[in-house]
């Protein structure tokens, strides 16, 4: 690693950067007691939890708060497989309807009661005879109101997704930055096609399957008709090929993977690209559970809710935690979320968790990341108080630490823990002492792409040293400002670092002394107090 000046000097100019930060807060330099962490303030987001007694009430519960005045067109897909459900994201957002499951061989009795409740006169059902058969059908039919039902399905989960995307006319197809786009996902499982659920339905992009290790010919098909001529590629290359790119760049059509490191990561960077490229709500959250445990199946309908409300889906890695990916995008997205939705009970998303997640903060927070004697995980409403270039100020912000984030391999091998300081929006508002520091590409609002370490982290007892590595500050992740409107130019951290220790009392202390080049070079010297979330 390149490096300014050495470790050992740069460790000790932080230790007394910090011991000043901490004398100066009041705060006595004693070893904490981890077991005295504590939840504290109130939820910062209000979540609003739809569940079923099983996922096909569930499903209902998604379609009634999506459309509370009722839809008269309903999809209804398989709620035993994923495939036809998530392909059928982008046509229920076309239609304005919801999305309903059914069991292969009886209509469930909570789906025909929710077709009564929403009104519904048009039925669309997703999917073969091995998916909903024709007692289904018959079911359908027989539901008081409903005058017609039709079948869109093919010999495979790839026939299926061409006669999905084929339905709407190609003029109905969403275009990013004026091309006609789609998502393209493995075929093979459920994660990544659930993530790009949302973008599907609210922004008018179909969903394409694939198998991983080629392009598969239904998914060219479906290109062609609708006159695609870019596909955002949902996960890494064990999920869609290179190859797959390559075949798609064959037939005259970009790409851009949206992936990460696991399939939370990749949400997560389905999420930023939402908000930051597509427009989505960047006040609004969704949350399904993501592992292979829970097989999706509580959320194969909250694509369609997420995508009448605008906002972007993550995943958890578990019913009690959310994952280390999911705790750094709510970190990253500071104080700016406000309400969101969660698909399942209990059982795929705990109240524990539930609560964590309202409050912007990863499952676990207030544990040591390796049991007793480290630093809490967390998130904290922090107070920056110093100097950029010549100007004072002060400003609040959010700082999270968060377990280890899944880096792409850099030579900064991976941190023991991760480190975020976000405070307003250095490039798009700038504002005198704004800033994005942190030791992970993942932590930042603007991360749309693999996460990508940014420095060096040390843990010792309680206290974080983050030290940015100046020969990949060109990735301009990390930047701040000093002053705002017309005199505004974004600096790119260069060198320096930063410290923060979480307290006994539940409260983080910290410094940061980082110098940036953008106009010349200016140094962003401050003191951080904060209180958790």
């Amino acid at each position: 690693m390149n490096t300014l000046d050495s470790a050992e000097s740069r460790h000790r100019g932080l230790v007394r950067l910090l011991s000043l930060a901490l004398a100066a807060a009041g705060v006595a330099v004693v070893a904490d007691d981890p077991a005295a962490h504590a939840a504290s303030a109130a939820p910062s987001i209000a979540l609003s939890r739809w569940q079923g007694a099983d996922r096909y009430g569930t499903a209902a519960a998604l379609a009634l708060a999506a459309y509370p005045n009722g839809a008269a067109n309903v999809v209804v897909a398989s709620g035993e497989s994923f495939p036809d459900a998530l392909s059928a994201s982008y046509l229920a957002g076309y239609l304005k309807a919801p999305i309903l499951l059914t069991e292969a061989h009886s209509l469930p009795g909570e789906t025909a009661t929710a077709l009564r409740k929403l009104g519904a006169s048009h039925v669309y059902l997703v999917g073969g005879e091995a998916a909903a058969d024709g007692n289904v059908l018959r079911q359908l039919q027989g539901v008081p109101g409903v005058a017609q039902v039709t079948r869109e399905s093919g010999a495979s989960r790839y026939d299926t997704s061409l006669a999905i995307a084929s339905v709407p006319p190609a003029s109905a197809v969403g275009q990013i930055n004026g091309q006609r786009t789609a998502l393209l996902a493995s075929g093979a499982t459920f994660p990544d096609a659930l993530a790009g659920s949302a973008v599907a339905s609210g922004a008018g992009l179909p969903i394409l399957l694939s198998e991983p290790g080629s392009l598969s010919p239904q998914a060219a098909e479906a290109i062609r008709r609708l006159g695609i001529t870019q596909v955002l590629v949902l996960g890494g290359p064990a999920a869609v090929s290179p190859g797959v790119e390559n075949a798609l760049h064959g037939m005259g059509v970009s790409t851009q993977r949206l992936a990460g490191g696991d399939r939370g990561a990749t949400a997560a960077a389905i999420a930023s690209y939402a908000v930051n490229t597509v427009g989505f709500d960047p006040t609004r959250v969704a949350f399904a559970r993501g592992d292979n445990a829970g097989g999706g199946v509580d959320a194969l309908a909250l694509g369609v809710l997420a995508g009448v409300h605008h906002e972007p889906l993550l995943l958890t890695d578990s019913p009690t935690q959310a994952g280390s990916s999911t705790a750094a995008w709510l970190a990253g997205a500071g104080g700016r979320l406000t309400a969101g939705d969660v698909a399942g009970g209990p059982g795929a998303i705990s109240d524990g968790l539930l609560a964590q997640l309202a409050g912007g903060a990863p499952a676990g927070g207030g544990a040591p990341p390796s049991g007793g004697g480290g630093p809490a995980f967390g998130v904290w409403d922090v107070t920056i108080s110093g100097v950029v270039g010549s100007n004072s100020f002060q400003r609040v912000g959010r700082l999270a630490i968060v377990p280890t984030i899944t880096t792409t391999g850099t030579e900064n091998g991976v941190n023991p823990v991760d480190v975020c300081l976000v405070s307003g929006n250095p490039s798009a508002v700038p504002e005198p002492g704004a800033i994005w520091n942190g030791s992970n590409a993942a932590c930042h609002p603007a991360a749309t792409l693999a996460q990508l370490d940014l420095g060096t982290v040390t843990v010792q007892g309680t206290t974080v040293y983050y030290q940015t590595d100046s020969n990949i500050s060109a990735t301009f992740n990390n930047l701040f400002n000093q002053y705002g409107g017309l005199a505004a130019c974004p600096y790119y951290v260069r060198s320096g670092g930063m410290a923060v220790r979480t307290n006994a009392d539940g409260s983080v202390t910290g410094a940061i002394d980082v110098v940036g080049y953008g106009c010349g070079f200016v140094e962003y010297k401050a003191q951080i107090t904060g209180t958790r979330v």
